[in-house]
């Protein structure tokens, strides 16, 4: 007789549980609840199971700390999960998953677990595979299960945009920048801050191009044939730390009609980002106090400053740095050939989808709006420049967002998320990540008359609800950080870190890296204060070099 499989159950909704448990256990198959995060490894190792049932909605799920926590696991991850956006579904299979399903657990589940039970048991055990392979392979073979159509698609419009095509389950192509097939799946499922949209058309149109309003043929200048004024025009922060080269491409920028800022290292273009928001930044990488690398996750962790595109040029024409750039969030990547002519084709083409946009507000025509192409905050400012009246109405997988302007000023927001209503500043913030949101703008008197605007300017309510954002996420990141014993490290990210930093730093970093000594022992043995010290693990953190292991028990 043989040995029943084990399943291991984890949600802090007890309901479930039971319920779970119930269908499992009466299909023949062992389950083992569990609602206590801190109770999960010890299950794993006296319990062990053959495969991990997780809902997505758990908070201890949701935020990380139990894919963390059986990150090092060989057992088969499966995820319930509460939509089916494409971004929930890589989320999930960047965690590990083989399988996501669908709430509520039912009877369907069951038998699709047994099959994958079967399926997973056939399939042939390989010691060097690596984790971003598996993750590949994962997204293969379920596409091959839910026979998928469509195309997964990320960073839509941009020069590291990625596509992976599927026909009935069978993979047709995959490309993303110079690689293709299960290379390019490889690459494209290692990007966290990846925009990613699932598409089920096979044949995926282009990006648009701005119409007769913008002339964007290479080396042409930008023309506003509806309006011609300065304040309109697209700011660009240009960075670099040589005067020649910044003076050079300057004068290019500026004849190609924006209105140039200049910066002369990371540091300098992060405290002008935040106190002026530009269309597009241009920087060098290598640069002294803060390089490209470190100011590109600061501006990405700060919710004023994330939406902005970044264009990186760099001395190294190499194809593997140019995918470290589309990892860390960079719009593109520029090889330094001492010829402007490429960095001004290149911006001209990164802000397109927004001059497209201002040439139907500037005619007043209904607006087509994507956020990840035009960001919402910068939509917003255009409103308020050309003092429009209208509603912005938004919508992705997770809800539906409308707001109001009157001539410029934010007068109602509201956004309805799994059918819970919220308006004013809190209704605003929900929509201002909803980074992969659509929809439309369209002039006219909205129907309702609100008292009053919700803020004094538009620029107010993106600012405010910007610092309430942050203010969030660095308590959040700062109770993580006080209770962090380990670190998971991005081996590549660490080489390149020690390229660019001083010696000191790159000594601690691969003291707490490379040696797994703790903050305090790489201090002490460095004798480096330790607040000191933890400022260099935020520093860490920033750049991407590397991330929290999730703090459990307790």
């Amino acid at each position: 007789m043989s040995t029943a499989r084990r399943i291991l159950a984890f949600d802090h909704d007890t309901a479930f549980l039971e319920r779970a448990g119930g269908l499992l256990t009466k299909a023949g198959l062992q389950v083992c609840a569990v609602n206590e995060l801190s109770a999960v490894l010890a299950q794993m190792a006296s319990f062990k199971p053959n495969l991990v049932l997780l809902d997505r909605g758990s908070p201890g799920t949701a935020t990380g700390e139990v894919t963390m926590l059986l990150r090092n696991s060989s057992v088969p991850l499966v995820f319930l999960l509460a939509n089916s956006s494409g971004r929930e579904l890589i989320r999930a299979l960047q965690v590990h998953a083989v399988e996501v399903m669908h709430r509520p657990f039912g009877e369907e589940h069951v038998a699709r677990i047994l099959a994958l039970l079967d399926e997973l048991s056939q399939r042939p055990h390989i010691e060097t595979v690596t984790w971003e392979d598996q993750v590949a392979r994962n997204l293969v073979d379920l596409a091959r299960r839910h026979k998928l159509t469509g195309t997964l698609m990320v960073n839509r419009g941009t020069p590291f945009e990625g596509r992976v095509v599927f026909r009935e389950g069978a993979l047709q192509r995959a490309a993303y920048g110079p690689l293709s097939g299960m290379e390019a799946v490889r690459e494209i499922l290692q990007l966290e801050e990846g925009l990613f949209e699932l598409d089920e058309s096979l044949n995926v149109p282009g990006p648009r191009v701005a119409r007769s309003a913008t002339q964007l043929d290479d080396s042409q200048a930008i023309q506003l044939s509806a309006a011609d004024t300065a304040d309109i025009r697209p700011r660009l922060l240009a960075v670099d730390d040589e005067p020649d080269m910044l003076t050079l491409m300057s004068k290019h920028l500026a004849r190609a009609g924006f209105e140039v800022f200049t910066a002369t290292d990371g540091i300098d273009a992060v405290e002008q980002a935040l106190q002026l928001p530009f269309d597009i930044i241009v920087a060098d990488l290598n640069m002294p106090r803060m390089d490209g690398w470190e100011m590109l996750k600061t501006l990405k962790s700060n919710h004023r400053t994330r939406e902005v595109p970044v264009v990186f040029i760099s001395a190294h024409d190499d194809y593997r740095e140019s995918l470290r750039a589309a990892r860390a969030g960079a719009h593109d990547y520029l090889s330094k050939t001492g010829h402007s002519e490429q960095v001004v084709n290149a911006s001209l083409k990164a802000i397109t989808p927004r001059l497209e946009a201002l040439f139907h507000l500037l005619v007043k025509e209904p607006v087509p709006v994507r956020i990840q192409t035009v960001g919402l905050q910068w939509f917003l400012r255009a409103l308020a420049r050309l003092e429009s009246t209208g509603v912005l109405s938004l919508q992705d997988d997770y809800g539906r967002y409308q707001m109001v302007v009157r001539e410029g000023l934010p007068v109602a927001a509201l956004s309805e998320v799994q059918q819970r209503k919220v308006g004013g500043i809190p209704g605003f913030a929900r929509t201002l990540v909803a980074s992969t949101a659509h929809g439309s703008f369209t002039y006219g008197e909205p129907g309702q008359d609100p008292i009053s605007p919700i803020a004094s300017s538009m620029e107010e309510l993106i600012q405010r609800t910007c610092e309430g954002l942050n203010a969030a996420e660095v308590q959040a990141a700062e109770r993580k950080l006080a209770n962090a014993t380990e670190f998971d490290v991005d081996p590549e990210l660490l080489e390149l870190y020690g390229r660019v930093a001083p010696a000191r730093k790159v000594a601690f970093a691969q003291a707490i890296c490379e040696r797994r000594m703790s903050v305090q022992e790489a201090a002490a043995s460095l004798k480096v204060n330790t607040d000191e010290a933890w400022d260099w693990v935020r520093e860490l953190l920033r750049r991407g070099v590397v991330r929290i292991r999730g703090v459990f028990g307790g």
